[in-house]
């Protein structure tokens, strides 16, 4: 699938930001990562 392929290329250091939903957290584990920015988006504009 398409979003394997975007990891692999995250892991391998083809990218440098890889850009994801909360289910990314849930047992993935990428030792290189330096910083990790958790933004929680309003579901609600107002």
């Amino acid at each position: 699938p398409k979003r394997l392929g975007a990891l692999n290329k995250f892991k391998a250091g083809e990218c440098n930001i890889l850009i994801c939903t909360d289910v990314a957290s849930r047992g993935l584990d990428i030792p290189s990562v330096d910083m990790v920015i958790n933004y929680n988006i309003p579901s609600n504009s107002k």
